[in-house]
């Protein structure tokens, strides 16, 4: 809080009164200045901290952006006990990067209010904590197959196929950075805002919270789902240890064959009276490889389902201009193998029929390409069936009990091909000039890229354009981009933002994310303590790096954001500085170091 006396002294009654309003109102138009210029363009730089003790207002006073170092050593605004973050939105009021927790009592509930600016991906923690917790937390939008968590222990991409028991898919959309640094938070509460997930599940239901654990996605949901597949409905899994990435999974558990809409009523049984999962009349023919029942078949039309093989692949779920599926037939023995393909859309039904004939044991591949899918947007029900007659395998698509073979049924959504599939896009300094560069995955009738720029995040100004490297905008290769924005850095913005726009030859358009380019020099700033924890009574070493020669200022701070301790130091770069914290009880502590505007904070417990 900031207190303001104003003694005028000497004049008469009226000058009095009007000197007091004339000096209130420069102190205030000074004060308000300050805090606008303190609240437009707030970046955390690598290995420093921003730490809060109160309340902080992402809101206000409106424009501001807040952003972080993404990478190995990442930048964090930092909340401490029950300090918080209020009134995080879309637009810009929301951490673009990573955002820490110290909790200073038992079953302290946070929330990350972190996202990309544009887009809020609030994370929640509750339940079971202890009162020395640390936690931090940043969105990263993008596949995690091809986009990097950054830091350590699992730092590097995590393949959405990569899948444990549960999880039969895992959303390319984007990951949350989960970082247990306290190495404590297993048990705990987690409860994520989604984006829209109705084109991956059918159901909020399905839907489950996925850790990666550093080898594959593991369900943390168990049975339950999520409030719904609408952007912003929310989604609880309970942490476990090891677990370093969270994603948005799903479990698609159907009942005995009816699980698709189209067949609802048709569900098809075997003859099965020993209840072992498997057809009486045997297991000469199947699918894939196994034969299974199908009461909790998880299967995705990825041809992962039954925990294994169910031997039918679809085509992508994105952009069907390929529409070929292939079905793996097995045989036990010499025998003819019957099968039966029936694909329901909103076009109409499809229908598939042939046999192979195996000469002995083996397995063979079929292909079949339904002319009706190419270009097809919407939902698709499939029943895949397997027989030893061709009356059986009728019977199966029909819902009536057959003897020897395998159903599988399966229910995907084509969606529309994106136009542009965008999966990286920076903007560095070379020299004086601003580096723009972006690669694409896929292209569809893409024109060229147009480049923006701005130095207030509100008003862009186009500066140039790249012609699509696909042929006639068309490509399935990544491609790569580059565009330079010549002799920009002497501006004195404190930020220069870069925007690209993407147009098809038809005229329509996408904008991609905001790019922030920091304009000025940054330093790497970091600090150790050691021993830390360190024993009551006794000193703490301090070494500074990063700060240079000029003289640092030391604070320390309680819990409650009270200094309990200060001193100004000077030349510490790479230095050792003795703390005499001696007098300090057993306790948690903030460590300030500060020069100018730049501030790094590190945690001590004095045990």
């Amino acid at each position: 809080m900031i207190q303001i006396r104003v003694t005028i002294k000497q004049l008469p009654s009226e000058e009095r009164l009007i000197g007091a309003v004339l000096v209130v109102m420069t102190l205030l138009s000074v004060l308000l200045s300050s805090t606008a210029a303190y609240a437009q363009g707030n970046h955390v730089f690598e290995g420093v901290e921003k730490v809060n003790f109160g309340t902080l207002d992402l809101a206000t006073p409106g424009g501001q952006t807040w952003s972080t170092y993404r990478g190995a050593t990442p930048g964090y605004f930092s909340a401490v006990g029950s300090a918080s973050y209020t009134n995080p939105a879309d637009a810009d009021a929301n951490v673009d990067g990573y955002v820490k927790h110290y909790a200073d009592a038992a079953n302290q509930s946070f929330s990350f209010p972190v996202g990309t600016g544009t887009d809020y991906r609030e994370l929640t923690l509750s339940g079971t904590r202890t009162a020395s917790s640390e936690v931090a937390v940043a969105w990263i939008l993008g596949d995690p197959t091809s986009t990097t968590d950054p830091t350590a222990p699992n730092a590097g991409t995590h393949a959405v196929a990569t899948m444990g028991a549960g999880i039969t898919g895992v959303s390319p959309v984007g990951q949350w950075d989960w970082q247990d640094l306290s190495s404590d938070a297993a048990g705990v509460t987690v409860t994520v805002s989604i984006p829209d997930m109705s084109a991956f599940a059918s159901a909020g239901s399905q839907l489950r919270l996925a850790g990666w654990d550093g080898t594959s996605w593991v369900n943390l949901s168990g049975t339950t789902g999520a409030s719904g597949t609408a952007e912003n409905s929310t989604l609880s899994g309970t942490m476990i240890a090891g677990v370093t990435a969270l994603g948005i999974g799903k479990n698609e558990t159907y009942t005995d064959f009816g699980d698709n809409t189209a067949f609802a009523s048709v569900s098809a049984t075997y003859t099965d009276a020993n209840t072992d999962g498997t057809p009486d009349g045997g297991t000469s023919v199947w699918l894939g490889t196994t034969v299974t029942a199908e009461t909790t078949d998880p299967s995705n039309g990825t041809a992962t389902g039954d925990g294994g093989d169910d031997g039918f692949t679809t085509p992508p779920a994105t952009g069907a201009t390929s529409v070929d599926h292939t079905i793996t037939l097995n045989a036990a023995g010499a025998t003819t193998v019957h099968y039966y393909i029936r694909m329901v859309t909103a076009a109409g039904t499809v229908n598939q029929t042939g046999s192979h004939t195996f000469a002995a044991a083996g397995s063979t591949t079929i292909t079949w390409s339904p002319a009706s899918l190419a270009g097809y947007t919407g939902l698709a029900n499939y029943r895949v069936v397997v027989a030893s007659s061709s009356a059986d395998a009728l019977a199966a698509i029909t819902g009536t009990s057959f003897t020897n073979g395998e159903v599988e049924d399966y229910q995907i959504t084509y969606l529309d091909p994106l136009p542009v599939e965008l999966i990286s896009q920076e903007v560095v300094w070379a020299g004086d000039d601003a580096l723009v560069t972006w690669s694409t995955a896929t292209e569809i009738d893409n024109e060229k890229f147009e480049i923006y720029r701005s130095f207030d995040r509100r008003t862009f100004e186009y500066i140039g354009v790249h012609a699509s490297k696909g042929d006639n905008g068309n490509s399935n290769a990544i491609l790569k981009y580059h565009f330079v924005d010549p002799v920009i850095r002497p501006q004195t913005a404190k930020y220069v933002y870069y925007q690209i726009k993407q147009i098809d030859y038809n005229g329509a358009s996408e904008q991609f994310d905001v790019m922030p380019l920091y304009n000025g020099d940054v330093k790497q700033l970091a600090v150790e303590l050691y021993p830390n924890p360190s024993e009551s009574g006794k000193s703490v070493n301090l070494r500074a790096i990063g700060f240079g020669k000029e003289a640092v200022n030391i604070r320390v701070y309680n819990t409650l954001g009270a200094a309990v301790y200060s001193s100004k130091q000077g030349a510490v770069d790479e230095a050792v500085v003795s703390l005499d914290l001696a007098l300090l009880r057993n306790g948690v502590y903030y460590v300030e170091l500060s020069q100018g505007t730049d501030k790094v904070v590190k945690r001590l417990v004095i045990q």
